[in-house]
């Protein structure tokens, strides 16, 4: 799969070189936080997250490394992305710019730990080469986003793996942004389908049995965003079941409020993902029937 990483440096609309790469983009991953506040920029990550998920794309969310302390700063970074928990892959950025704990062989260790300890999910090290020397005692305990730039061209096509290109102790990259600067577009490729990428993002911890009641599907057949904002008789009830089976499917914290709005539909599309139905946002027949065999 190919993607893009995104920041408020490509506008908002986007540029056009991002407006165009971005159609062909798999994947989307934004800047959610820097340091322990990001409050410039805070609205621009869930402008953009919120219109790749309405765009059927797989999201993800950087955090860029201050060198605060690290548990703070990643309490800060779950802050920001905590309404796409369970949808969203999380990555740590370390890069040199602006972080005056770059040097610290363990700061990256703690982040990611903390991360862990409070979600149960992997984080993601985006680095390039000097990085991953800091990052050793993550080697292959957490993927790698790999950072390096054989050409800064504005295409999709993937170039050759330089052999000077080093990043043990880990095996293999996950991601690798392979062009950044010169005016290009950040463009990523990654190996995960995705059923892979929903699984990193979601966790991997096992399921309690659920024992959540199972919606009733209206006459039509379906539900879809705008539905329950109106009472008609069962629609809340039914809508609120949905909502608590995409939380058990997707380990998401989607509000139990009875309405169909835009982050239930952006949910319910990551359950379908997960279940391998059509990731439409209409829940109907094929993901009850399917969200039922899965708990079977």
């Amino acid at each position: 799969m190919q993607g893009l990483d995104l920041s408020h440096y490509d506008g908002w609309p986007y540029k056009q070189t991002t407006e165009e790469a971005y159609k062909d983009a798999d994947f989307v991953i934004v800047k959610a936080s820097q340091g322990t506040s990001y409050k410039k920029y805070a609205d621009y990550f869930p402008k953009a997250i919120n219109r790749a998920l309405a765009d059927g794309k797989l999201i993800g969310a950087y955090h860029y490394a201050a060198g605060n302390k690290p548990e703070d700063e990643a309490d800060y970074f779950l802050s920001c992305v905590e309404p796409y928990l369970g949808q969203v892959l999380l990555t740590l950025d370390w890069e040199a710019g602006q972080n005056k704990a770059w040097g610290d062989k363990n700061w990256c260790k703690r982040f990611v730990d903390r991360i862990r300890e409070k979600t149960g999910l992997a984080c993601l090290i985006y680095t390039g080469m000097d990085g991953v020397k800091q990052c050793a005692n993550l080697g292959n305990t957490v993927p790698l986003w790999f950072a390096a730039y054989p050409k800064n061209e504005n295409s999709w096509k993937v170039p050759a793996w330089p052999s000077r290109y080093k990043i043990a102790p880990w095996r293999e990259w996950t991601l690798w942004q392979f062009t950044s600067g010169n005016d290009t577009v950040d463009r990523n490729t990654t190996w995960l389908t995705r059923e892979e990428w929903a699984q990193l993002a979601g966790g991997s911890a096992e399921k309690e049995h659920y024992t959540g009641n199972w919606p009733n599907l209206p006459r039509r057949g379906y539900y879809r965003e705008g539905d329950g904002y109106r009472v008609l008789t069962g629609t809340r009830p039914s809508i609120r079941a949905i909502q608590s089976l995409v939380n058990w499917i997707t380990g998401s914290n989607l509000k139990v409020d009875g309405k169909y709005g835009p982050k239930t539909a952006a949910a319910v599309v990551n359950a379908q993902r997960i279940l391998g139905v059509t990731a439409d946002g209409l829940f109907g027949k094929d993901t009850l029937t399917a969200a039922r065999k899965m708990v079977e």
